[in-house]
């Protein structure tokens, strides 16, 4: 099953458009586009020209034009390959002949001198490829040298004067012997002074950063447009599973054309789903006063757009610091 169409559907309905308005801006007619969302080929009138129209309509749309070519490309070959195996193969029965029998004598007496000369000249072309080639094979088939052991004279040992000892006389240097009537004086033990350590005082602490901090978690096929600081970062259909993080200094804007395939996080909190399936919703979460508040959401239905929609827009208070005195 193909999801090209339900790609081009989603992102068309994401922006709030119909198809008389995509009709009259890429002068494609409706039932061209209508096909190409229902992945409808066969009402296409080829497939090079509905490869033109998917084109134009993904550039109109701000997708990826050559992904979803790519996408197509692949479907088409496994369409090719399904039709091929489905139709059955001619299988060959015919039988190989072969004609074993000979004539006469005279034809086995010619085969067996044919074996017996192509023998001969095998064996002589092999002698002659050694021979040229290969010497030192003719050198290792013949006998090998026979090692005759050698006896080596052992030297006599030779006789080591040895040290006569020496005596040293020690000589002991005389002790001197005590003084008497001499008053020795005790000697003064310095005494240790405190050292007085002032005592570090309290340090207010830091000051929290400005930044809004949002975290998206796609569950379920959505298509996304991320507005960071007034600047577009992202927009293009995502997977479930794909998890990205948006920083921003003054606003983070999130916009889903399926709110309830989109779980939001703000500053490591989860806030839960953007909205209900199918939903077009778009949030904004701005800095303000020393903590992230976040805006009334719209909600882009079929009859318009709404603030709200059943949404409740979250702030996250911040700490601020509490002054310490001065010891």
């Amino acid at each position: 099953m193909s999801d090209l169409g339900q790609w081009l559907r989603e992102a068309r309905e994401a922006r709030g458009l119909s198809l008389a308005e995509v009709e009259k801006a890429t002068r494609i007619r409706q039932q061209y586009l209508s096909a190409l969302e229902a992945d409808d080929w066969s009402a296409l009138p080829n497939e090079t020209v509905g490869r033109g129209f998917l084109r134009n309509y993904a550039l109109f749309l701000g997708l990826d034009a050559e992904e979803l070519l790519a996408r197509r490309q692949v479907e088409c070959a496994d369409e090719m390959a399904i039709q091929i195996a489905s139709e059955p193969r001619p299988v060959d029965y015919r039988p190989i002949e072969f004609d074993l029998k000979l004539e006469d004598g005279r034809s086995r007496s010619w085969l067996w001198w044919a074996i017996a000369c192509l023998t001969a000249v095998t064996l002589v072309v092999g002698a002659w490829w050694v021979l040229t080639y290969r010497p030192d094979l003719v050198v290792a088939l013949g006998p090998q040298p026979t090692a005759t052991h050698t006896s080596t004279p052992t030297a006599s040992p030779t006789l080591q004067p040895t040290a006569t000892p020496t005596l040293e006389v020690l000589t002991q240097e005389p002790t001197p012997a005590p003084t008497t009537g001499v008053f020795i004086l005790p000697t003064p033990t310095p005494t240790a002074t405190p050292t007085h350590t002032p005592t570090p005082l309290p340090t207010a602490p830091p000051a929290p950063q400005q930044e809004v901090r949002i975290v998206t978690r796609i569950i379920e096929r959505a298509w996304l447009r991320v507005i960071v600081d007034g600047q577009v970062v992202l927009e293009t259909i995502l997977e479930p599973g794909d998890e990205r993080e948006w920083v921003g200094q003054e606003s983070v804007t999130v916009r889903s054309g399926n709110a309830g395939g989109v779980v939001i996080i703000l500053d490591g909190q989860e806030l839960g789903v953007m909205g209900e399936p199918g939903q077009v919703v778009e949030r904004t979460w701005v800095w303000e006063d020393g903590r992230v508040v976040e805006q009334e959401p719209t909600v882009t239905t079929e009859e318009g757009t709404a603030l709200g929609g059943g949404v409740e827009p979250i702030a996250t208070p911040t700490p601020v610091p509490t002054p310490t005195p001065a010891g």
